[in-house]
């Protein structure tokens, strides 16, 4: 038995090394060594495998290989691509550049898709939060197509967390070098908080509105006004924002039918009369949705629509999104009739299920006694051809 026990030492003997505390998921979950090579280590190229880093390595052991003076990254930025970036990062990257960006609200402009196609992800380069949030869009438009291996969802969680968490100390620093790039690190984490939507777990019986995309929506208008004065006109944001025009495409006819909304105007059953201030915030946000309707019916095109879709929360009055978070039957009404409309866009990647599931979680919330008025959204999630007449 003891010369058993011998041979079998023997045959397996023990492998004495420094544990790699920086070195690839797989090599750190096999518990062995890791030459921690990047893109790809020894052990993963040899085995034909994904390898994903998720820890910066030794300086000792990454060398850094030498920056272009062309369009140079911030020092700090250029520190962390080069350690960190793995094969789904180039991947997320370069995805942006050639699918997401043609997603993204008006895109359809061939000035705007350039914008975001060529000089956004230049800009990414020299500002930390925009590469963050780039890489966590393009991930989730990936994980959306199809792409589900874990190295890609890990990648889109890491980025969010770390966008989120680099955003909001970068906002209390906005200088004209960083502001178009705080603008566009802003439209990026509208359209990520609002594909998120479909995903959210939602109870028929006890409505929870979507605070995190309308908190969201009301950073993204603080961030333009307080840009506004440090923002070059000449600047790649300019080119967004010159280019948007939300009576475009919409003729008298079409504003003349925009009253057919003014039905959630009329007072609810058990209400009390709003004071002045509300009764304005409910117009205002009334006639906002009025115009997506009425571009809507215009036959807009598509990435138009978005743009409208996207800007809407951050143009109605703040009081309306404080009437939404407490739940104000009024106000959940006319969400809901947003959401209804944003049934247009429903074969966007980051618009899909949602429009239908808020519309349906917000009729059920409701007592029955106003149930009706979310009628007309309704009848357009179960018929999503089309906007149907309403007579009010």
């Amino acid at each position: 038995m003891n010369a058993e026990g011998d041979r079998r030492r023997i045959a397996r003997p023990r492998l004495y090394h420094t544990k790699s505390r920086t070195g690839c998921i797989r090599c750190r979950g096999r518990r062995v060594k890791c030459n921690e090579a990047r893109p790809v280590c020894n052990n993963c190229h040899r085995h034909s495998v994904s390898c994903y880093y998720d820890r910066e390595p030794n300086p000792v052991v990454a060398a850094r290989p030498r920056q272009s003076q062309s369009r140079a990254p911030s020092p700090a930025l250029r520190d962390d691509l080069h350690a960190a970036v793995g094969y789904w990062e180039l991947r997320a990257f370069h995805h942006f550049a050639v699918a997401t960006c043609e997603t993204l609200p008006g895109s359809h402009i061939p000035s705007v898709k350039k914008c975001w196609a060529l000089q956004v992800p230049l800009l990414a380069l020299s500002y930390k939060p925009l590469w963050n949030q780039l890489l966590a869009l393009s991930a989730l438009h990936l994980v959306t197509s199809g792409h589900d291996q874990s190295e890609l969802l890990a990648c889109r969680a890491n980025y969010l967390d770390a966008t989120l968490q680099s955003y909001r100390p970068a906002l209390g620093r906005l200088s004209e070098e960083t502001a178009e790039s705080a603008c566009f690190t802003s439209i990026l984490l509208l359209v990520d908080t609002f594909a998120t939507l479909q995903h959210r777990p939602l109870d028929n019986y006890c409505y929870e509105p979507p605070m995190q995309w309308l908190r969201v929506t009301q950073g993204a208008r603080a961030v333009f006004e307080a840009s506004a004065t440090d923002t070059d006109p000449t600047s790649s944001i300019m080119t967004i924002i010159s280019s948007s025009n939300h009576n475009q495409g919409i003729t008298s006819a079409d504003r003349e039918s925009r009253q057919r909304l003014y039905y959630l105007l009329d007072t609810f059953p058990g209400e009390t009369p709003p004071l002045q201030g509300v009764s304005q915030a409910y117009q205002e946000t009334v006639d906002r949705l009025s115009l997506i309707l009425a571009a809507w019916e215009a036959g807009e095109p598509l990435l138009a629509l978005c743009r409208r879709l996207m800007s809407f929360a951050c143009l109605v009055p703040c009081v309306f999104l404080e009437l939404v978070e407490q739940k104000v039957p009024r106000a959940l009404c006319i969400l809901g009739h947003f959401f209804a409309v944003s049934v247009c866009a429903k074969d966007m990647w980051w618009v899909g299920e949602a429009p239908f599931r808020e519309v349906h979680a917000i009729r059920a919330c409701l007592p029955p006694e106003l149930q009706h008025f979310m009628d007309w959204p309704y009848q357009i999630i179960i018929n999503p051809s089309g906007p149907p007449d309403h007579k009010g």
